[in-house]
């Protein structure tokens, strides 16, 4: 479907915005919510996603 495919690459740029701007947490959850079978399966999306969002509380200086 066409329709399908636009509003895939528009919630890829919505991905692709909340990690570029650290918004991991949101970034999960929009996955956890639209996508909940890629997200449960795809291993390597959780581990990628946990490591970004241990960056971010390294810049954040939240890990003492």
């Amino acid at each position: 479907h066409k329709g399908d495919s636009s509003i895939y690459l528009k919630d890829r740029g919505i991905l692709r915005h909340m990690i570029q701007s650290g918004e991991i947490g949101e970034a999960r959850a929009l996955l956890q919510t639209k996508y909940h079978q890629l997200y449960e399966y795809a291993v390597p999306i959780r581990a990628y996603l946990d490591v970004l969002e241990f960056i971010e509380i390294i810049k954040e200086g939240e890990l003492a």
